[in-house]
């Protein structure tokens, strides 16, 4: 599924351990490079760093620790020159459990639920990248 480019960096931004690993290995298994973020501190000096072509958002339990929330990490990346326009992923529990029009207004492409189903999240990173680049091209 991989466009074949080692630039396609993807960072996975979850508070639970066990949820980013899990994400990574479901997006490195395709071919992408990925880095992994337990928490907004994590995850806005990974984005400087990094520079990912994609992120990976679990709000699923949005437990992050205080002052940070998946809502927050949005809008620090969209305040960051280098991750201004990194399209955002967002996962999680169900639609109750956040609020849609404001992760739309702080700039998700794309929004998986739980239980998370491999091949849909694997088509959408896919389908994010791809029109990364061809919008870069």
């Amino acid at each position: 599924m991989n466009l074949g480019s080692a630039a396609q960096k993807v960072l996975v931004v979850a508070d639970d351990q066990i949820a980013a690993k899990t994400l990574a290995s479901i997006i490195r298994g395709a071919g992408y490079e990925t880095f992994e973020a337990l928490d907004g501190e994590d995850a806005v000096s990974l984005a400087r760093n990094e520079t990912p072509g994609l992120i990976v958002l679990d709000i699923s339990s949005d437990t992050f620790s205080a002052p940070w929330d998946g809502y927050r990490i949005m809008e620090w990346m969209r305040r960051m020159k280098v991750s201004r326009g990194v399209p955002v992923i967002i996962v999680a529990d169900n639609a109750q459990d956040f609020d849609v029009e404001r992760a739309v207004d702080a700039g998700t492409c794309g929004i998986l639920y739980k239980p998370l189903n491999q091949g849909e999240l694997l088509r959408l990173v896919c389908n994010v990248l791809e029109a990364s680049v061809i919008m870069a091209a």
